[in-house]
């Protein structure tokens, strides 16, 4: 999957850097480096090892960025580009969603096919995040990101997110990227698309960080 999110950087001329993800309880101690604890409002056997090691690949991934002079782009190893996103990158205030239609909103396998007839669908610029419960339990957060496979964030998004961690203990990196934490947007078209290796719920659940 990684070689298919890497030539579809190459395909618009993207210069990218690998990062290597944190392999599941060895967050555990790069979350601590950071002085980084779990939310209180997070139930324990809600984090799995895939959970606690995505969290902390991204968390590594936002306090760099926090640092730095310009937006990263920041892929998952199972996010494939499909549209240059630096055409709307100049309308990105702090934290962005690239796959403007997510699959299986319906809960079902014929979700998959609307969302690959929708990926085609082209609507210039980007928007507030739109409201949703994708996550139980909202009340700290308010709408959060679904999923964290593509999207564009800004240094001071980057920083207004550890400020909320710092504040209200880590939530998974999806629910971590969220309204109360900073300005959240989704774009107007796709211009990331969740591998096509996910085709049914069971392959999603079968190969889910929640699992």
């Amino acid at each position: 999957m990684t070689a298919e999110t890497v030539e579809s950087l190459k395909k618009f001329q993207i210069e990218y850097e690998l990062f290597d993800g944190v392999v599941g309880r060895q967050g555990v101690q790069v979350l601590g480096n950071h002085g980084v604890n779990p939310s209180a409002h997070v139930p324990m056997q809600h984090w799995t090892d895939g959970t606690i090691g995505c969290l902390a690949s991204h968390y590594s991934v936002w306090h760099k960025c926090a640092q730095q002079d310009e937006p990263f782009l920041i892929l998952e190893q199972d996010g494939v580009l499909i549209r240059d996103p630096r055409e709307i990158l100049p309308l990105v205030t702090h934290a962005c969603h690239l796959d403007a239609y997510l699959p299986f909103e319906s809960g079902n396998d014929a979700q998959f096919e609307v969302y690959n007839e929708n990926l085609t669908r082209f609507e210039p610029g980007v928007k507030k995040h739109p409201t949703n419960n994708f996550y139980i339990g909202n009340d700290i957060t308010g709408s959060t990101f679904r999923g964290s496979y593509g999207y564009i964030i800004t240094p001071r998004g980057a920083q207004d997110v550890l400020n909320f961690v710092s504040k209200y203990g880590a939530f998974p990196s999806d629910k971590c990227l969220c309204e109360r934490a900073t300005p959240i947007q989704r774009a107007n078209s796709s211009y990331v698309r969740l591998n096509k290796f996910f085709s049914t719920l069971k392959l999603q659940k079968d190969y889910s960080l929640r699992e």
